[in-house]
């Protein structure tokens, strides 16, 4: 079974990304993909920190620490992934560039899913995507079209 990671802004992100992540989460399964979401590794983390939203506020170096973790998990994640899929919509996140750069750098196929023009992405951060897609059901559709097996070009 291949492995996708489902990277994509969390910080400044609706819901933190979980809505977007948990609905390409059930699609991909069907095709036989494992997706891992970030989301729910990081809440073990933030539960050993007592990590909140206010903690960046009251707290910086605790802050700089657990993300710090975050930082460490993801870039795993990455590492051990055989695909990467992101979803932006144009949020701000360091994060979501670093991983997918990271992603290009081990050669792992990566796929963009945004209803922005790409125009608007920024250069380095398109450069490294294999394919992008207007929605996640061009995204399936084009996956169905391949026999589910990435990478894809």
């Amino acid at each position: 079974m291949k492995t996708i990671y489902l990277c994509g802004p969390m910080e400044y992100a609706k819901d933190m990304g979980i809505a977007w992540r948990r609905e390409f989460s059930k699609e991909l399964s069907k095709l036989g993909y494992k997706c891992i979401i970030p989301n729910d590794e990081e809440e073990n983390i933030k539960k050993k920190y007592d990590f909140s939203i206010n903690t960046k506020n009251e707290d910086l170096d605790k802050y700089i620490e657990v993300i710090r973790e975050f930082i460490a998990l993801d870039l795993d994640f990455v590492k051990n992934s055989d695909y990467l899929i992101c979803n932006w919509e144009g949020e701000v996140s360091a994060g979501t560039i670093h991983e997918v750069g990271y992603g290009y750098q081990l050669n792992k196929p990566c796929y963009l899913v945004t209803s922005k023009s790409l125009q608007l992405v920024p250069g380095w951060f398109l450069a490294c995507f294999t394919k992008c897609f207007k929605s996640l059901n061009e995204l399936i559709k084009f996956l169905k079209e391949k026999n589910s097996q990435l990478p894809l070009v």
